[in-house]
């Protein structure tokens, strides 16, 4: 299985006065490049760049298109980050203005492994992933089993934080549902777990080891099954574990950033939270295929139109003029599939795409 990830980030929209605005009610009128392809989310709005903007809750939300996870995919995701808050900060009224509420990053997982790796990953490494992705007012962790995928879900992050978090995210996600004993012997802390509210998953408070580790930082005096130990120490110890593994998937360049943030020659969230940095002009390479399922693609005696576009797969109308049929292409296929499809590949076999083809 293709191993994918992305993020979601969530934003206040405030209007004047610091109040806060009800995203859910402005973003169907705002002049959004994209399609309603979700029928589970019916504000999901997938854009042309690639990725998802839409409303959780009173919230603004947008998504990346799940990315395949190689070398430099995090820098990537992050690049995508950027780019999807550009396109929503364009499209919002002018007199309302953005604050960073909070981080979802997901990493695709086996569905019959994603519950254990879940609870692996809250009791043992969801305190370095706090050190990693939470400000100092922040309240804490959840981690999420979803289907297909792990959610981690903190605080707004941005630039190289952003990359750092989802850096060890992937890695984390990888050794929990893939490779356990990995984590043989690590210190695992004391840590109380609770569970999350709204979906199925874990909360680990910030104060969940019995000590405020946003107030503390790198110097918080964590109790593990090894003894009582400074954050810092089990964050480095953790991730002088996790990384061999990251820079097998992700590549040095963003194992680099992780190294400079846990050496601290860089800050962590809770010690100087990162701004948001420039956008990109464009989508990193492939994501624009993401984008590319808003349109119809017309071929030599066929058309594909989307009917359905989730984060982990895509699905197509295929009409011919003489019946229509369906098809499901994950997402870690899809550009693959849409190259081919361009290159007329099935220009002449269309009616021959089983097993993808499902019947009406």
């Amino acid at each position: 299985m293709t191993l994918l990830a992305g993020v979601e980030r969530e934003w206040r929209v405030l209007g004047r006065g610091g109040r806060q605005r009800d995203f859910a009610a402005l973003i169907d009128a705002l002049p959004l490049d994209g399609r309603r392809l979700d029928p589970d989310d019916l504000h999901a709005h997938r854009c042309r760049w690639g990725g998802v903007i839409t409303a959780d809750g009173r919230e603004a939300e947008v998504a990346t298109p799940p990315v395949a996870v190689k070398t430099g995919a995090a820098a990537d995701i992050e690049a995508l980050a950027r780019l999807g808050y550009q396109r929503l900060r364009a499209a919002v009224p002018r007199g309302l203005r953005l604050e960073g509420y909070s981080t979802h990053i997901n990493v695709s997982a086996p569905d019959r492994a994603v519950v254990r790796a879940a609870d692996r990953f809250a009791r043992r490494l969801a305190l370095p992933q706090m050190l990693l992705l939470d400000r100092a007012e922040s309240p804490g962790l959840l981690v999420r089993p979803r289907r297909g995928r792990l959610e981690i879900g903190g605080e707004y992050a941005a630039g190289e934080q952003l990359r750092a978090a989802t850096v060890f995210a992937i890695a984390g996600a990888v050794a929990c549902s893939r490779r356990p004993r990995l984590l043989d012997n690590l210190p695992t802390p004391a840590a109380r777990l609770e569970r999350a509210t709204g979906r199925f998953g874990w909360y680990v408070d910030r104060c969940a080891a019995g000590v405020d580790l946003y107030r503390d930082g790198r110097a918080a005096a964590v109790p593990t099954d090894a003894g009582v130990m400074p954050a810092g120490v089990l964050l480095d110890r953790v991730w002088s574990r996790l990384r061999p593994l990251a820079t097998d998937l992700v590549g040095a360049g963003d194992v680099a950033v992780v190294d400079a943030i846990v050496a601290g020659r860089r800050p962590l969230p809770l010690e100087q939270p990162a701004p948001d940095p420039p956008a990109t002009a464009t989508a990193p390479s492939g994501a624009a295929m993401h984008g590319r399922v808003v349109d119809d693609v017309v071929r030599p005696g066929f058309t594909l139109r989307t009917v359905v576009a989730r984060w982990d797969r895509v699905a197509f109308e295929l009409d011919d003029g003489r019946r229509r049929r369906y098809l499901v292409v994950p997402a870690a296929r899809l550009a693959a599939f849409l190259a081919a499809v361009d290159e007329g590949r099935y220009d002449d076999r269309h009616l021959r795409w089983s097993p993808l083809v499902i019947q009406p």
